[in-house]
C-alpha cells in the first residue's frame, strides 16, 4: 500500500510539472504573438 500510495505521489508531481511546462509554453507563444 505503502508503495503505491508513494507512485501515486511521484505520478502526480511528473503531471505537474508537466502542466507547468505546457503553461509557461502557452505563456511564451502568446508573448511572440503579440
Amino acid at each position: 500500500m505503502y508503495k503505491q500510495n508513494r507512485l501515486t505521489t511521484e505520478n502526480t508531481k511528473l503531471k505537474l510539472r508537466l502542466v507547468e511546462c505546457e503553461v509557461s509554453a502557452i505563456n511564451q507563444g502568446l508573448k511572440e504573438k503579440i
